[in-house]
């Protein structure tokens, strides 16, 4: 009898393979790691020493156990490996440890848009710092700095043609952050939870697909938020800008209880405030002292 072909032995241990790279600390893995890994397991695994670092990698990426991830970020351009059923949310999670999904993509995950978002976007904590800030706001400044652009990140990675948005937020101590299973398999990755991601939009609404989509979102969550949780985690993530506002004027917006918006009122109604960045044509909100885009679909 014929002895099996390399590739064939290969292919009679795509369960062995899988599970051993399902089981290791990582989703992405470089040449380096996977050079190791054959290096590791050429013995137990049978595979003949005849078969070349490339040969395994070929048989690897036709037997669909790995996929190939390349990674853009800049002039630099990487090329990776991952688990072939990974999806592009897990690949995008492992670009910068410790990152998780938030603003746009969170919405998407927990059902506030039924529009996938054509970018990923990941936030990952800035060191903590010592920071003596100066609470007193003056509404000048508040004008000054909303009639502006809002600054977006230039970090942007391209995963295999995707945009993926590197956010790096204050620290929080991922305040928020809950672990999410992706499509009832047992992997799971780090996104805001609901509450977190419902202030993350209000005060970044350029993530989140703009004004309209946060209103949707607010509406979509209305019989599921937890609104003294929001509050508390509000208050704990301390904003100089009264955010507080713009939240109570969406939930206002959306037909939530009284008693639920009365909650934002209470921390103050004190300055005009802003919806969003570089509005072009305003309406106003006496109630709230907020200005929002006239074409809100209120």
């Amino acid at each position: 009898m014929a002895r099996p072909s390399r590739f064939e032995v290969i292919k009679r241990n795509i369960l062995i393979i899988t599970d051993y790279i399902k089981k290791q600390p990582k989703i992405l893995f470089s040449t380096a790691d996977l050079r190791r890994i054959l290096n590791e397991k050429r013995e137990e695994w049978a595979i003949p020493k005849k078969t070349t670092f490339d040969e395994f990698i070929e048989c690897a990426l036709l037997n669909k156990i790995l996929t190939r991830v390349d990674i853009k970020l800049h002039s630099n351009s990487q090329q990776k490996f991952a688990l072939a059923k990974s999806s592009l949310y897990e690949i995008a999670s492992s670009v910068n440890k410790g990152s998780y999904l938030c603003h746009g993509t969170a919405m998407y995950l927990h059902e506030l848009t039924g529009i996938e978002p054509k970018a990923i976007y990941m936030n990952t904590e800035q060191r903590k710092k010592n920071i003596n800030k100066d609470t007193t706001l003056v509404q000048d400044n508040i004008d000054r700095a909303f009639l502006s652009p809002m600054r977006e990140t230039k970090q942007i990675a391209q995963i295999n043609n995707v945009d993926v948005y590197l956010l790096n937020g204050k620290n929080l101590s991922r305040l928020g952050v809950e672990n999410y299973k992706i499509g009832g398999r047992k992997v799971t990755i780090a996104v805001t939870g609901l509450e977190r991601t419902l202030i993350d939009i209000a005060v970044r609404p350029n993530y989140s697909g703009g004004v309209n989509e946060v209103l949707k979102a607010y509406s979509a969550a209305k019989d599921k938020v937890n609104v003294l949780k929001l509050v508390s985690m509000l208050k704990e993530m301390d904003y100089i800008y009264p955010y507080h506002q713009a939240i109570g004027f969406y939930m206002d917006s959306t037909g939530y209880k009284e008693s639920e918006f009365e909650l934002f009122k209470e921390l103050g109604i004190n300055y005009n405030f802003y919806l969003a960045y570089q509005i072009e044509e305003k309406a106003y909100s006496d109630k709230w002292k907020i200005f929002y885009p006239k074409n809100l679909e209120i």
